[in-house]
């Protein structure tokens, strides 16, 4: 018998013709925590997560309906976003010797997948025994990309508090895949904004990062983070970070290590709550939300600039025009394969060494 229930409720509907169709919500739940997954984007739209003293709060940004999933002000909330994630420089690229020009929806770029991307599909689900099972098909030139593209993405959430998402692709034409999980995070709540933010310790494993030009595109070079802003190997409050910086953190790490690795490590204080997240994939961007701007979130709270973070596994951005970067092309008859697992826990120590 599974240690994990899974519920399934009506979170809204969409008007299909002449008919409306309902839009679930599925709760994974070990007993201790709970997660809920939506159809629409196949998005985590609420964790809702013990401190120490075994009070529940709810530690992802997000949204109470379906419209506000569905409006502008939306900015991937826990979706599932691709085909493409991250950017792709003035919204072209080359494969073999045929150039395919995709959607600019954040010009001069490509920016996750385009103006109808992942996070806006309504995802097909089947449950099966501990695991909720999304799929969602991309048409061949839809958004620009080639290739009917097959998607996957499988949630299980374990008895110890292991979020796991499993992310899987296959194509009938040789096109670019590079999926991720756009969760905004806040280990304080997620009504907390930057007073929660700021309360955070954080690690990055990475020695290494992909600067940016003025365009957010990858130069192409891959830097030591030693000496730079970026580098975040050792413990270091989040809120003295970001107060450092300029416009925060939008920056694609090199993670060390080979296979399922250790990514990075958050701590919130004063709740003990501690968040890792392990991967598969060879880059983590990792980006403090400061494009949030007044937007009304679940439960009357409001997200503004730095109310959140996000921890992107994926291939470097950009890595189709950029040959020096992990291959991002999937070819038919082979699968786009992504693990990552959010493991949560908890930490009795104010002074954690993280």
């Amino acid at each position: 018998m599974s240690a994990t229930l899974i519920h399934k409720s009506q979170f809204g509907e969409i008007k299909v013709g002449n008919f409306y169709k309902p839009i679930y919500c599925y709760t994974l739940d070990n007993s201790n925590m709970t997660v809920d997954l939506l159809q629409y984007g196949a998005s985590i739209s609420s964790i809702k997560l013990p401190d120490t003293q075994g009070k529940k709060t709810d530690i992802v940004l997000g949204f109470s309906n379906l419209q506000s999933y569905q409006a502008d002000y939306n900015a991937y909330f826990g979706g599932i976003v691709g085909r493409v994630c991250n950017r792709i420089a003035n919204g072209t690229f080359m494969i073999g010797k045929k150039i395919y020009n995709v959607s600019i929806n954040n010009p001069p770029n490509t920016l996750h997948g385009g103006f109808h991307g992942l996070d806006k599909k309504i995802w097909d689900v089947e449950i099966a025994t501990d695991k909720v099972v999304f799929t969602c098909i991309s048409y061949h030139m839809e958004e620009g990309f080639p290739g009917y593209v097959e998607f996957t993405a499988t949630y299980e959430l374990t008895p110890g508090n292991e979020l796991r998402l499993d992310m899987r692709a296959k194509t009938t034409h040789t096109t670019p895949i590079n999926l991720t999980n756009h969760s905004y995070f806040n280990l304080a709540g997620h009504e907390t904004g930057w007073q929660g933010i700021k309360d955070h310790d954080l690690r990055i494993n990475a020695d290494r990062y992909t600067p940016v030009d003025d365009n957010l595109i990858p130069t192409g070079e891959i830097l030591p983070v030693k000496g730079t802003q970026f580098d975040i190997r050792n413990r270091k409050n989040l809120g003295l970070v970001i107060s450092r910086s300029t416009m925060g953190y939008d920056c694609n790490y090199v993670i060390n290590g080979e296979g399922m690795k250790f990514c990075a490590r958050a701590f919130h204080k004063k709740s003990g709550r501690v968040l890792e997240i392990y991967s598969d994939q060879p880059g983590m961007q990792f980006y403090t939300g400061y494009y949030l701007s007044n937007i009304p979130g679940k439960n009357r709270a409001v997200y503004n600039r730095y109310s959140g973070f996000c921890f992107e596994t994926q291939n470097f951005p950009n890595a189709v025009n950029t040959p020096s970067f992990p291959n991002s092309i999937l070819e038919p008859g082979d699968e786009y394969s992504h693990s990552v697992t959010y493991k949560f826990t908890f930490d009795h120590q104010k002074s954690s060494v993280i």
